[in-house]
């Protein structure tokens, strides 16, 4: 008898299941719409499984085998390798609209006094230069020992009354520097740094001041003086300041020649991009990705800071 109570209840239900007249629990929900009423199989109606996918933006320069800058590069025509491995675009455009701060970084250390007036002319004349042309935030900053003085308002003003004196405290300043121009408001970021390169007080090493360029996203233009047959030690570390930022290192034989080196940079700015693309492979925080761009177009040349750092905003 009991057992046939049970058997009659047990049929109720199956009847009011099918007929839908009680809810089935979530899981025996999905089941149902993912599953064909006849076979069993996938349902063909859709079901759309969204996730927020990070990306990766970066600025790069274009330029031709003569030096020029590339003006109408397209993104058909860029390949992003992300730790060797392709990279699908989420982006890309041409970084002439995009805010472009500038903070110059002058080396006021002892072991700048015999060209010092000379590299604080050069200085003054790029800043006074910029501002004339207007389109960019200008951040004048000089180190020596651990202090370093900056000034947004009159940065040209500014680097006039700074005074030769102490030791070297670059990677430092460089750290300082990143961080000034990462709380300015989203855009491109570059350094300007005149300095031998060479350092002898940081509490900072040459890789923490790498890895801050790089999380900040600046690019790095430095520029130092003495005769082209002489290589110092500082010339080196310049070169891989440079290279880590996507951007250049400059020997000259004279401050005077500075000039036309602030016209090439000035040329540079006009062949920038930003592109956008989804990381591949582990998405650790903390870890580095070696980035390639590669251009398919003949003759391109493509610079950029060789990876990125994955953070929380990646």
């Amino acid at each position: 008898m009991v057992w046939g109570a049970l058997h009659l209840i047990i049929r109720t239900m199956l009847a009011l299941l099918l007929g839908g007249l009680l809810p089935l629990s979530s899981a025996a929900q999905t089941e149902a719409a993912l599953l064909s009423p006849d076979r069993g199989e996938p349902a063909k109606a859709s079901l759309n499984i969204r996730r927020l996918v990070p990306e990766v933006q970066m600025v790069f320069s274009a330029e031709d085998h003569r030096g020029r800058p590339v003006l109408n590069l397209g993104a058909p025509q860029i390949r992003v390798l992300d730790n060797g491995i392709a990279a699908p675009l989420t982006s890309f455009q041409s970084a002439a609209g995009l805010p472009l701060h500038i903070a110059l970084l002058l080396d006021a250390s002892d072991s700048m006094r015999p060209g010092f007036a000379a590299e604080r002319q050069a200085a003054i004349a790029f800043l006074r230069r910029a501002q004339r042309s207007g389109g960019a935030q200008i951040l004048s900053l000089a180190f020596a020992a651990t202090e370093v003085w900056g000034n947004a308002n009159d940065p040209a003003d500014a680097l006039a009354t700074v005074r030769l004196g102490g030791q070297t405290a670059l990677y430092d300043a460089l750290i300082t520097a990143s961080r000034t121009l990462q709380a300015a408001e989203p855009g491109r970021r570059m350094l300007l740094l005149l300095s031998d390169g060479e350092d002898n007080y940081s509490r900072a090493n040459l890789a923490e001041a790498l890895a801050a360029l790089q999380h900040g996203s600046v690019t790095v233009y430095a520029i130092t003086v003495h005769s082209s047959r002489l290589e110092y030690p500082g010339d080196r570390v310049l070169r891989q300041i440079a290279a880590a930022t996507g951007g250049r290192a400059y020997l000259l034989p004279s401050y005077q020649q500075a000039g036309k080196i602030f016209s090439q940079i000035e040329n540079e700015l006009c062949g920038q991009y930003v592109l956008g693309f989804r990381p591949v492979g582990s998405l650790s925080e903390g870890e580095f990705h070696s980035v390639k761009l590669v251009a398919l177009r003949h003759g391109t040349v493509i610079r950029a800071r060789p990876g990125y750092y994955i953070t929380p905003g990646n």
